[in-house]
Order: C-alpha cells, then structure tokens, then sequence
C-alpha cells in the first residue's frame, strides 16, 4: 500500500514545520501461469478442440492485465506451442507457455484377421483366434482387440474389433466368417423288427440319417447288414458329418441279436446218491449255456424206477432269441433195491467167563443183486462197558441203499475196579490198612519187606474195607500191595510202605550214645496237639524240659536245668512226652504218649 517518509524544515528563528511522503515500490515481476481448459488424458494428447487461458499473481502491486484466452481446433500436432504474458500495476511483466499435443484423427488402415484357416469347407468349428491392426501418423496405435470367437453358431456372423490411437480415438472393423460347432442330429434305425421276444436270429441293415441347421449334412455313413457277432447290446458304428466338417454318432441302436443256439447239457437236479448211483426217484433237467440272450426253456422229466445198471433220456434247450439246440442225452445208473441175506460175526471168543475185557472186531455180510455190495458194518468194539449190550450193524450197497439193522448182543467190560485210596498207618508191632475199591468182586492183600527178594505173602483176601495187620516186626519197612478184579478178569492193584515201629522210636530202646552227642528224638504225633512236653531224665533226676511244637526234638550240646548247666554226660537215661492241647498257658496236657530209655557212655 506504500512506505510513508516524514520530512522537516526550520528557520534562522527557530521554527519548524514537517511534511510526509507516502512512497509505492514494486521491482518483482507477477508470476503467469497458462491453464488449458481441460487437462489432456492419460497419455498428455488431445482429441478435441480446447481454449488456453493466462493468470498471474503478484503479492505487491496486483495483476493489472493478463494476454487474452486462445483456442485450439488443429490441425494434428505432436506438439504446438501457445504463449502469453501478464502485467502487475507496477509495470512489471512475465510469461508462460504451453506445449498442445493434439490427434482427432481415428487410426487408420484398420483389419481383421483370424490365427488360422476355415476348418473345413469355409466354415469354422471350433473356437478361432481374431487380432486386429492399424496405423496412427500422430499419436500411434495405442491398442487394437485380440479375441476369440466361439458362437454362437452362425452362418454369416460378423466378429467385431477396434484399434484406439494414443490419442483415445477408435476405428471399429467388423470379421465376417461362417461358425458352426454343433454336430448334426444324427437317428439310426433297423430296417425290420425284431425276430423273437426282442431278439434278432438272422442278419439284419442298420441305416443312418441326420440333420443340422446351421451348416447342413454333408454325409452320412452308408447302410450296413448287421450279421453278428452275437450280443445282448449289438451296434454297428456309423454317424453323419456336416458342412462345417462336425461329426456326430447316435447313441448306440438298442437291439439284442443271437443267432447261436444254447450249449445244451443234461443231468439230475441232485448228485448220485452213492459210487454213481441213484437209489430214490429223481428228476432229469436239462440246462443249457447261452452267454448272449440266455435259455428260455429246456426239457425236464422224473425218473423213479426200473432198476438197471444203464438209463438213458433224451432233451434240449431254446434260448431267448429262439434257437434250439440239438437233442442231448443223459445216461445213469439206478438200483433201489436194499441188500438182502445179512449175517453178523466176531473175530473171537469172550475172553473172560462170557465176557470181553479188550477190544474186538464184529463184522456183519449180505448180499445186493443190481449195484453190489459197497460196505458193510466193521468195528472194532472197545467202549463202553456194558451187561448184555446190543450192537447193531448193517449193508449198504453201491447205490446208496441200506439193509435194515440186525443186531449183535455182547457183555464188554474193559475197566478194571476202581481203587480210589490206600491208607497204612504204622503202629508199634503192627500195621493198619483201610482202602476205598469200587466194582470188585474179589480183593487180595500180600505183603512182602521193601528190600531184599523174599516173595511176598497174602495177608488178607474178602471183601471188606480195613485190615491191620499184627504179624510184622517194628523198625521193618514193608511194602503192601492190594489187588482188586471183577467178574470179566479186569485186575487194578495199589501198594504202599509202612515201618511199624514204636511211639517213641527215636532213639531205639536201649540204645548206647556216646558222651556229648546231640541225638534226635522222635515220637508218633498225637491228634489235636499243638505242642509237647519233652522231659529228660538221668539216673533218676530230671536233667530238661523242653516244649516243641513239633514230634521232635534237637537235644542241644548245653542246656539250662533247675538253674544248673546240662550236657550229655555218661549214665542211663529215660525220656518221657507228654501231648499238649489248647493253649500252653492253660496247662492242659493229654495221658503220657510214651517213655524210653538209653545208655551214654
């Protein structure tokens, strides 16, 4: 807005007086800047006329003018240039340009072509390629369509493709071209019907015809006489083509033909029923085997007799489509008829007062007057025991057929009596024996010592259960054996070995010991005693007391007595045992099992 400068004068006297200035500068040209009326597009060209416009600013002085607006209509330009200033009220002035790149011709020399030829008689059927290309003498070509053309099918179709100039100006040229990728619509018929039951037995001509709308039929593959091979889905391969070189073939014609007879083969609805025979009534099928249309039907009867060694019967089969096969012939063999003249044996006598007691042989004969003998019962008898048992057998000859039961009586009893327990309990001087026997009829005991070779001797022969024995020596071991047998000579025998000796006997009675020794002592365990009282004593006084708890003893190299010490020292010796029953705090002992006497020194 200005600078104010103040300013003074005074006189000789004095006196003053002051004035002000007010200064505007402004040396700094505006700043101008050209502005088009639209900005270019992407590629920085123009297409369509436009006006070009100057503005400035200045911070001091202002704008005072500005060149006027221009226009810009053409022609083509890689590049014009258009100028123009602006002026600030301080008479200060600058300028700006700007460069017009400027196209609003489309391209030019605009064509279509396809990536390869027509595939069959000017016609394509299947998806082409189409590129189109062009020239631009301003911008250039910025792009041109690149497709593929795939229908719809069309005889005179047009595809449509452009090329665009940098500038964005676009030529459109169409592709004429004839498309076809549809197959004709192609039928196939018989030229008859069928002979039987849907089947054809005799050659027959197949022929094809078809359609097509869009390029027309070309060809179709010529008439053909079907004649085999024989099948339940028979087709004979054949379609028609079109224009356009598409080919189609119908689905396959539905017809079945068989122009073969069944494989016929004769038998009976079941399996001999023995060695090739027949021995009830049957019946005879015949079946045959047509792999294509199958058996329709075959012959059938039943059989029931005569009997005779050769049977023949005659039939045949049709299959489905009506071929018969020739007559097929069945032979058997037939026998119904049981054996007759049956007879029964053993291979030996009882063994035993009428009885067997190990296994033998019976073996039954007969006769049979067609089939034969095939078998006849053989067995060897060995189980189970049995009083007038009855065994039965019989024939059965080669067809199968069996002869009534005839039965064979025995009496067979090969398990000895049973002998389910020995029990000896030595006594002194004598020896108890009780036994269990079940299914004896006479019982043996014989005694005889454990070793040496002295025979031994029966002792005992009854029928009880219990003998004791008193003719034995004590401190002897002897063996016993009992033996038990029955009615049918079945033997079963059980030993067992007792010693007879005293209660106490151990030490013998008597016996000499020397000084210091630790003998064992032993004694017959008493029933229901928990413990014992062992006492000892020598030369009339009592030397120990002991209470094991089993029946014996261990006589220790020193023991205590009355406060004394004890061993075992020359003199004549007595000991005594004294069963004990409940607990031993009750003092409750039983009568006195024993005393014995020895000697040490």
């Amino acid at each position: 807005t200005g600078v104010n400068e103040t300013g003074s004068c005074s006189d000789n006297a004095g006196n003053s007086s002051s004035d002000t200035f007010v200064v505007r500068y402004d040396t700094t040209p505006p700043n101008t800047a050209a502005t088009p009326s639209r900005p270019p597009n992407g590629a920085g060209w123009y297409r369509a006329p436009l006006s070009i416009s100057w503005g400035g600013t200045d911070a001091t002085s202002g704008i005072d003018s500005c060149s006027a607006t221009v226009g810009y209509g053409g022609p083509d330009t890689q590049g014009a240039t258009r100028s123009g200033t602006c002026t600030d009220r301080a008479g200060n002035s600058s300028g700006d340009s700007l460069v017009v790149r400027y196209d609003a011709t489309a391209p030019t020399g605009v064509t279509a072509a396809a990536g390869r030829a027509p595939d069959h008689d000017g016609w394509y059927n299947h998806p082409v390629a189409i590129g189109w290309s062009g020239s631009d003498a301003t911008s250039g070509i910025a792009s041109c369509t690149s497709r593929s053309y795939g229908g719809p099918d069309d005889a005179d179709a047009n595809a449509s493709g452009t090329c665009t100039d940098v500038a964005g100006n676009v030529t459109a040229v169409g592709f004429p071209l004839q498309y076809d990728a549809t197959g004709p619509a192609v039928t196939v018929t018989a030229a008859r019907m069928p002979d039987h039951d849907g089947w054809y037995n005799h050659p027959v001509a197949i022929n094809w015809s078809g359609t097509d709308a869009t390029s027309g039929i070309d060809s179709c593959s010529p008439p053909v006489t079907y004649s085999g091979p024989d099948s339940g889905s028979a087709s004979s391969a054949g379609g028609c083509t079109d224009h356009a070189g598409n080919s189609a073939s119908p689905p396959p014609l539905s017809f079945r033909y068989d122009a073969t007879a069944p494989v016929t083969t004769a038998g009976a609805t079941r399996s001999p029923d023995a060695n090739g025979w027949y021995d009830h009534p049957l019946r005879i099928s015949w079946s045959g085997a047509d792999p294509v249309s199958g058996v329709a039907a075959c012959s059938s009867l039943a059989y029931g007799g005569p009997d005779s060694g050769s049977v023949s019967r005659s039939g045949s089969c049709t299959d489905r489509a009506g071929n018969a096969s020739a007559p097929s012939t069945v032979r058997f063999r037939y026998d119904a008829t049981a054996p007759t003249g049956l007879a029964v044996s053993a291979a030996r006598p009882p063994d035993h007062d009428g009885w067997y007691n190990h296994p033998l042989g019976i073996r039954w004969t007969g006769v049979d007057a067609t089939a034969g003998i095939a078998a006849c019962t053989s067995l060897t008898y060995g189980s189970p025991d049995a009083t007038g048992g009855r065994l039965s057998g019989r024939c059965t000859d080669r067809a199968g057929n069996a002869s009534a039961p005839l039965g064979f009586g025995l009496r067979y009893d090969e398990s000895p009596p049973s002998l389910t327990s020995l029990v000896l309990r030595p006594l002194d001087g004598a020896v108890a024996l009780r036994w269990r026997v079940t299914g004896a009829d006479a019982l043996v005991l014989s005694r005889a010592p454990a070793s040496g070779t002295a025979a031994s001797t029966d002792v005992y022969s009854g029928g009880g259960g219990a003998f004791t024995d008193k003719s034995v020596e004590n401190y002897v071991r002897y063996r016993y054996t009992l033996t038990a047998s029955d009615a049918a000579g079945n033997i079963a025998h059980r030993s067992g070995f007792a010693t007879p000796r005293p209660v106490l006997f151990a030490p013998r009675p008597g016996a000499h010991l020397r000084v210091h020794a630790r003998p064992l002592f032993a004694w017959r365990p008493a029933k229901r005693a928990r413990y014992y009282n062992f006492q000892l004593w020598r030369d009339g006084t009592r030397v120990g007391s002991w209470w094991p708890t089993a029946n014996r003893l261990r006589l220790p190299s020193r023991w205590q007595a009355d406060g004394d010490a004890q061993r075992l020292v020359a003199g004549d010796y007595t000991w005594y045992v004294w069963p004990g029953r409940g607990a031993r705090r009750l003092g409750r002992y039983g009568p006195l099992l024993g005393k014995s006497t020895f000697v040490v020194g």
